[in-house]
């Protein structure tokens, strides 16, 4: 038996108890009192239930969308942009580098959802970290240009790098971003097959 169950068993069990309590004194003083609070009682536990309810189909939603932007990351399409990115990174001079396969508009789409509360900051940090701190250190300069032409471009993918960096150093120390080896990235990137 649950938490849920076991709160809706008690208020049925108040609900039970009040009606009782009328039925066997029907010259009780006080059974309106005793049925208001049993009804209080009972709402307050139903309101209680939807909560928990509402909370639970949060989690697993954000669970889904989790395993889903996962599923994308790690798609043909997506491993095949992250290549593509990878590579125009590597062939770039004098920070002139763009996006060329399109991989800050997936985390910034991540970022969206974040930003709407649909998404968990540390699971976020725990699954995308490594690859968005990767491409925005790489195309921090190409982000900056875009932002001059238009000052919204990114912002929702640098609040989420914002709020994932104080999740790595509260959590990590700021290790990972110490130990970053640009050229280990990017082999990785452009090694991407599927």
């Amino acid at each position: 038996m649950n938490k849920l169950q076991k709160w809706l068993t008690i208020a049925a069990l108040w609900v039970l108890t009040t009606i009782i309590l009328i039925k066997s004194f029907p010259k009780f003083q006080h059974y309106e009192m005793i049925s208001a609070w049993g009804t209080v009682a009972a709402a307050v536990i139903a309101i209680w239930a939807v909560i928990q309810e509402n909370h639970r189909s949060r989690l697993v939603l954000n669970i889904d969308i989790i395993l889903k932007l996962d599923e994308r990351f790690n798609s043909r399409e997506m491993m095949d942009a992250r290549k593509k990115t990878a590579k125009s990174i590597e062939s770039c001079h004098e920070n002139h580098c763009k996006d060329e396969g399109g991989v800050l508009e997936f985390f910034g789409t991540i970022g969206i959802l974040f930003r709407k509360g649909v998404l968990d900051k540390e699971v976020l940090w725990r699954m995308f970290f490594y690859w968005l701190h990767g491409y925005y250190f790489l195309l921090e300069e190409y982000i900056k240009r875009e932002r001059e032409k238009d000052p919204s471009s990114f912002d929702s993918l640098i609040y989420l790098y914002n709020e994932l960096l104080t999740v790595e150093n509260k959590l990590n120390q700021g290790r990972f971003i110490s130990k970053f080896n640009k050229a280990e990235f990017l082999k990785e990137e452009m090694s991407l097959s599927k």
